[in-house]
């Protein structure tokens, strides 16, 4: 006699991708395309704006890039609504809380996207970790290393006008 089968649980929601990127371009099937995907960026030493008087100890604000976050879940046996969120872990140790919103899960192979501008906080080169929460826990981190090119020097420096002539 052969035995009846039960039903196994997988678990889930499941990370798919956790990436940042330039573009993400949704094609007309629905699916997505992500245009180059980046884990440093480097940045001239001049990008980085001035604290403003007084703002020292307060929470950075962010820069406005390019940049986007880009997550993709599955299913699983999950299924409602669930709180997602990022957080910011700066290179100094200071963690900034971002916006929760809902996502909706119908189980199995149906998922959920979110692509969103990423905040870059300049004032702090180094290591970014970007900490993806669902329901209030961590379900992954996405990194990006901030990195300043270092001044240009003397020689390097563009000269003045070539047309000029000494007498």
């Amino acid at each position: 006699m052969a035995k009846k089968r039960t039903k196994s649980t997988i678990g889930g929601p499941f990370v798919i991708a956790a990436v940042i990127c330039e573009r993400v371009l949704v094609e007309k099937d629905e699916a997505n395309t992500l245009v180059r995907v980046v884990d440093r960026v480097t940045l001239p030493p001049t990008a980085v704006p001035p604290l403003s008087q007084g703002q020292e100890g307060k929470a950075p604000e962010p820069f406005s890039t390019d940049l986007i976050l880009f997550i993709l879940l599955k299913s699983g046996d999950a299924k409602g609504e669930y709180a997602m969120r990022v957080d910011t872990l700066l290179p100094s140790g200071r963690e900034i809380t971002g916006n929760e919103f809902k996502v909706n899960f119908l189980g199995g192979i149906q998922g959920v996207h979110a692509r969103s501008p990423l905040p870059v906080y300049l004032h702090e080169s180094g290591l970014h970790w970007y900490s993806v929460h669902l329901n209030g826990k961590v379900i992954t981190r996405v990194p990006l290393d901030l990195v300043y090119a270092p001044p240009k020097s003397e020689s390097e420096q563009p000269s003045g006008d070539a047309s000029e002539e000494k007498s």
